[in-house]
């Protein structure tokens, strides 16, 4: 299975910077809600004094990645977002020396689609995501999140999002997008483009939340710190409206998944790496 998918090479690290904003277009998903609210989110601490949200009703398979702990997403019957089928089979999601894969594969005549969810609630600090990817190169009706959300919320569930999407509009020029959600308020949303680059296929994305603010920044090149050469940087937008959410058990999500659950444009298998994740508290 694992040979047969067509790898959309992702590196992930969160990284939270200053970002400049880019044009807005009106069209943005048609599933707003990134998680799925049917889930309850069991608050414990362990030794360390950290929160674990714990989704034990839909995900019960762990692994480990990038030194944390994260579950992997199972529903059986269409769910949110899509709404789409998800699968936590280890052919479907797994580690080995390249990173994180999540797939979309067809099986049974659905499609399945992926998401790890961090077994840990970090609230303000800087999250950074390395992605091996052109977003231009992403399949149209496929949409890739990193993304902050709380279960058991109404939405928007404290939502704040990096996602290279197209919305099954292959003629869209843009390929990615930051946002506030919800995303239907008025300056709640960036859409931007990333131009290939054929001598460096890496991108790193920040986002830095603090109380009242969130900064976004995309770079060309793999940063570990949030503060990166502006020389790199591709796009930087800062948000400081009345829309910024305040840190309780939300946690990490980065998910793989289809638009309005339709096949992939191309009909093929999809391959998602994720190579990093990093956290960097306020001040470091």
């Amino acid at each position: 299975m694992r040979d047969s998918l067509r790898t959309l090479s992702f590196t992930l690290c969160v990284v939270i910077v200053t970002t400049t904003p880019a044009s807005v277009p009106t069209s943005y998903g048609k599933e707003p809600p990134q998680g799925s609210t049917e889930i309850t989110a069991e608050q414990s601490t362990t030794a360390e004094g950290k929160r674990w949200p714990k989704d034990t009703k839909a995900y019960t398979r762990f692994i480990d990645f990038s030194e944390y702990k994260w579950s992997t997403k199972v529903q059986h019957k269409p769910a949110g977002p899509g709404p789409n089928f998800f699968s936590d089979r280890v052919e479907d999601v797994w580690v080995d020396d390249e990173g994180l894969h999540l797939t979309i594969s067809k099986r049974d005549g659905n499609w399945y689609c992926t998401e790890v969810i961090l077994q840990e609630s970090f609230g303000y600090g800087s999250y950074i995501f390395q992605t091996k990817t052109e977003p231009e190169y992403v399949d149209a009706n496929v949409i890739a999140g990193m993304f902050t959300w709380e279960a058991g919320l109404p939405w928007p569930n404290r939502e704040l999002d990096f996602e290279f999407a197209r919305w099954s509009n292959p003629d869209d020029s843009t390929n990615a997008q930051f946002v506030i959600q919800p995303f239907t308020n008025s300056g709640n949303m960036v859409r931007y483009r990333v131009e290939p680059d054929k001598k460096d296929p890496y991108l790193t994305q920040v986002m830095t939340w603090q109380e009242g603010k969130v900064h976004f920044k995309t770079a060309r090149g793999r940063f570990d710190s949030p503060r990166i050469p502006e020389e790199a940087v591709i796009i930087a937008w800062t948000y400081a409206g009345d829309g910024v959410p305040e840190p309780r058990n939300e946690n990490i999500r980065i998910n793989l998944w289809l638009d309005d659950g339709k096949p992939p444009a191309s009909d093929k298998p999809i391959d998602l790496v994720v190579t990093k994740f990093l956290y960097h508290p306020l001040g470091n």
